[in-house]
């Protein structure tokens, strides 16, 4: 299992992705590489509530997945987002994972496939419809 996130902590690697597993970690330029996660699930905690109360920042949200594949946007052509949903998770704004046209907020979300374009995440394909998503109702 693999968590990725954007890494905002200060240092030569702040603004890419970091893919974290049992073994290493690594980092990547989002404006160099598309991501590609299979079996994924959009993770917070409940820290995500103290970020958003004290505007703090802290790591409180991720993907976990099962498999990912790193493309150089150089030498591969992306994988086009244009009609596909945005997965947002910015806990100073909200606390919960949100998806684009959908008014729901989530704790924990399944996702088939997942891609980057830059610092965004886009869902290519849904997890058995949706069918595993952990929902909170709007406030």
């Amino acid at each position: 299992m693999y968590k990725i996130r954007f890494h905002l902590g200060a240092g030569k690697h702040c603004r890419h992705w970091q893919i974290k597993s049992k073994d290493e970690v690594l980092y990547f330029n989002p404006y160099s590489v598309q991501i590609t996660m299979e079996n994924c699930v959009l993770k917070r905690t409940k820290k995500a509530e103290k970020v958003y109360a004290a505007q703090v920042r802290d790591v409180c949200g991720w993907v976990e997945c099962e498999k990912f594949c790193v493309e150089s946007t150089s030498f591969y052509e992306p994988i086009p987002v244009n009609e596909l949903d945005q997965a947002m998770f910015d806990p100073k704004i909200c606390p919960y994972w949100k998806v684009e046209g959908d008014s729901d907020f989530y704790t924990s979300l399944r996702i088939g496939i997942l891609v980057s374009k830059n610092d965004k995440l886009y869902i290519k394909e849904n997890y058995r419809g949706w069918a595993d998503k952990q929902k909170i109702e709007s406030q």
